[in-house]
């Protein structure tokens, strides 16, 4: 019916013809089960780790479904990536809807992983002395999505003039840092 068979394979032989021969010296029935319908029509779901890699170091991860919609190959796991957190899995880029999957895969689909990570806001005061010198008043950190735009609020000091805020794009260097000075 086909050359998709072991003789055809770089084994050159016939797997089933051995193993039925060990079965049957064993006194063991062997049995079979077979049918191409099974990957007639597979389905596969492509995880997009946004930046992220997994174990084996893709970016990309398959996971292949016969279909019936039984799993059949790929890796089951979460992406890393530096700095981050991994979020979960969502239908879009835009991160509107969360990717759940279900038991049985009907149908080809694709999720893409959301990542947050900490940035900093230091608030910097000028010494009321007579020098010029600033020190970190109070660190905070704070934690938000990959690319989202923030703008932390500036804090209230007696006797010192407050900055304008400001708005940051947190990005994944591990180093997001928003400061304010306060002369």
């Amino acid at each position: 019916l086909s050359t998709f068979d072991a003789p055809h394979s770089a084994a050159k032989r016939d797997l089933i013809r051995e193993f039925v021969d060990a079965c049957n010296k064993h006194g063991i029935m062997p049995m079979f089960y077979h049918t191409t319908l099974d990957w007639y029509n597979k389905k596969v779901l492509t995880y997009d780790a946004t930046g992220g890699v997994f174990t084996n170091g893709a970016g990309t991860n398959l996971m292949i479904y016969t279909n019936t919609g039984l799993f059949a190959g790929g890796l089951d796991e979460n992406p890393t990536r530096a700095h981050c957190t991994f979020e979960g899995w969502f239908t879009d880029t835009n991160y509107t809807t969360q990717f759940i999957r279900e038991p049985i895969v009907t149908q080809d689909a694709s999720a893409f992983a959301r990542w947050s990570t900490t940035y900093k806001v230091q608030h910097i005061l000028q010494s009321l002395d007579i020098s010029s010198d600033y020190y970190v008043e109070s660190e905070e950190t704070f934690t938000a999505y990959l690319g989202d735009w923030v703008n932390p609020g500036v804090k209230y000091y007696d006797h010192y003039k407050q900055p304008s805020s400001q708005w940051i794009q947190v990005d994944d260097s591990g180093n997001c840092v928003v400061q304010y000075w306060y002369d």
